[in-house]
């Protein structure tokens, strides 16, 4: 028998993101968020904002959770996940066990909301063309939305206060990749609003790239995490961490 589940944790799903090239592009459509340790279609009948505490399940998700997660599978592996991890005769046996995505009668569903999803992103971002705004000028549009300011700007990006004064002031050049990422990864945007900024500032991720590839797992898969817990999982990687300057 199968042992399926629609828990994952955020270890298993980049290890899983990493190898399995059907769950990335999934992920890469932002049509799925990660919320109580599950993969949830980011749809309003499943997905709640109507907190001060960042997303929450609804009660009809709980209803009906088979329908609106994905569901992998959980088995044990004699394969390394990858050469940074522990030997394997030295991991427990919740350690031993690989969790793969797989196919569900899903299939039906996903393209219709992936499509919704990707146009509804399109239409925003086609209402912000309208008013010519910079990518400085919807940062800064973001960050009074999310209340704020030159004080806290640090602690949620590791970026240092002349960004926020940059934004706020509509200052030129346009931000970097990384500095967008530092912000959207600090206050939990999203990808699709994340891919908005890059727009704005003549950027796009590489999709060659392995580093803008671990930016959009943190971006779909780490909502409600730190920026601190988001760079550890970068510098694993071997990557830098986002922020001109991280904590220690």
């Amino acid at each position: 028998m199968r042992d399926l589940t629609l828990n994952i944790t955020i270890p298993e799903a980049y290890r899983e993101y990493k190898v399995n090239r059907e769950f990335k592009e999934l992920l890469q459509t932002g049509a799925f968020v990660f919320v109580d340790g599950k993969y949830i279609l980011n749809a309003e009948a499943y997905i709640s904002t109507a907190t001060n505490e960042g997303l929450q399940l609804t009660d009809y998700a709980v209803e009906v959770m088979s329908d609106c997660a994905l569901v992998f599978e959980s088995k044990v592996t004699s394969v390394r996940f990858d050469s940074k991890d522990a030997d394997f005769l030295n991991l427990t046996p919740e350690e031993k066990r690989e969790k793969k995505y797989i196919s569900t009668n899903q299939s039906e569903l996903l393209p219709k909301e992936i499509i919704k999803q990707r146009e509804k992103s399109k239409e925003q971002f086609a209402e912000q063309l309208k008013y010519k705004k910079t990518c400085w000028q919807r940062i800064f549009e973001i960050l009074q939305t999310n209340n704020a300011k030159s004080s806290t700007f640090h602690d949620k990006t590791l970026l240092n206060s002349d960004y926020y004064i940059r934004a706020k002031n509509n200052n030129s050049p346009a931000p970097s990749v990384r500095t967008i990422v530092a912000i959207a990864a600090g206050y939990d945007l999203g990808l699709p609003v994340t891919e908005e900024l890059l727009k704005l500032a003549g950027h796009a991720f590489n999709p060659t790239s392995e580093e803008h590839d671990a930016y959009i797992f943190i971006l779909t898969s780490m909502h409600g995490q730190n920026i601190d817990i988001k760079n550890e999982l970068l510098i694993k990687d071997g990557f830098e961490p986002l922020g001109t300057k991280s904590r220690k």
